[in-house]
């Protein structure tokens, strides 16, 4: 490690920096005692102008290069020194797909279901969209049959009272589709798998020369 480029980051095994080296956890240094350092990184990574400079912040962090990256239409620009990223995420309904999809469910319940009918006389012998279960009225209709009309339209078409005339209980498979927490929902990680180490800056070395 002799002779390193001045502002060098690099990771390392051992948990220390070596002489003319420090650690990159954002230390504020003087710019009177760091000048050639500071002509170099200037107040990139914070500090005051002219007073005092602070180190990259690697706790923590991964590098990213600088540049604008044009992901799938999606422009990003990233500049020297900038921090973003988050380590965990909440999903909301604007991350939720439009098309259809299913959701599957869990607990039991019931659900009642009431059978509407009249008191009025009936006038129909068969059911349809429009009528409910009535008085029945007997018709003779031929020698041996009488036709008994059991169907009739609500109240008040036929002067009728409506009324329930009775239930019954439908079993449900499912009940209700929702977050899982009173709270709300709950955030996750979305770190990648990482190992950990010691980043360190070169504060003394060779002085890099632009091309």
């Amino acid at each position: 490690m002799s002779d390193p480029y001045m502002g060098t980051v690099m990771p390392v095994a051992f948990q220390f920096a070596p002489q003319d080296w420090q650690t990159c956890q954002g230390q504020n240094l003087p710019v009177n005692q760091n000048s050639a350092l500071y002509s170099l990184l200037g107040t990139t990574f914070g500090g005051s102008n002219g007073q005092n400079f602070n180190l990259p912040d690697l706790q923590g962090r991964t590098i990213v290069g600088q540049g604008i990256l044009n992901l799938n239409g999606t422009v990003s620009q990233y500049v020297a020194g900038a921090k973003g990223g988050a380590t965990s995420a909440t999903l909301s309904t604007a991350n939720v797909p439009l098309a259809a999809h299913v959701h599957p469910l869990s607990g039991a319940g019931t659900a009642t279901v009431n059978i509407q009918g009249t008191t009025g006389a009936a006038d129909s012998t068969a059911p349809t969209g429009s009528n409910v279960l009535a008085s029945a009225v007997a018709v003779p209709d031929g020698a041996d049959a009488v036709t008994v009309k059991i169907y009739g339209p609500p109240a008040p078409a036929n002067s009728g009272v409506a009324k329930t005339i009775g239930s019954a209980s439908v079993a449900l498979t499912g009940l209700t589709v929702g977050a899982n927490t009173p709270t709300g929902a709950t955030p996750f990680s979305i770190r990648e798998p990482y190992l950990t180490m010691y980043y360190i800056i070169a504060t003394n070395g060779i002085y890099p020369t632009r091309p």
